[in-house]
């Protein structure tokens, strides 16, 4: 009777690719600029790359003003490019995060006027770090 002999196979890890890196994003509490100053935002980032989307709300004479963020695609590891949406037009946000995924910075500009740009700032809310920590601690 024959006798098969197994050998090991040596596997190395895959590179990663851009459609299997973790999710990027999370809740971030900041200021836009918007009708001639800086106010109050929340920015919601679920970035997944190469793409992602968003929500977010601005706040304008005591009100929560909603929008959207769609076709988030990655421009460069931390860099994204998404399109905006809410009731005052649509238009560009080019945003990058932070090394440390705990702060963006971005600009912004409406369709109708490209050049120009305006600021667009998130700080992650503690929350929000809080709930991410407890998901990698092992039990």
């Amino acid at each position: 009777m024959p006798v098969a002999v197994l050998t090991p196979e040596i596997r190395t890890p895959a590179e990663p690719t851009p459609s299997s890196a973790p999710p990027l994003g999370g809740v971030f509490e900041g200021r836009l600029w918007t009708g001639g100053e800086m106010v109050p935002a929340e920015t919601v980032l679920q970035l997944t790359p190469p793409s992602g989307s968003g929500s977010y709300w601005m706040l304008l004479d005591e009100q929560r003003v909603p929008g959207v963020l769609t076709d988030c695609i990655a421009a460069a590891q931390l860099r994204f490019t998404c399109q905006w949406h809410d009731r005052y037009g649509t238009g560009t946000l080019d945003l990058s995060l932070a090394a440390d995924q705990q702060r963006f910075e971005g600009m912004w500009w409406s369709e109708d006027d490209p050049d120009d740009k305006h600021p667009w700032l998130g700080t992650r809310l503690l929350a929000a770090v809080i709930g991410a920590a407890s998901q990698t601690v092992a039990p």
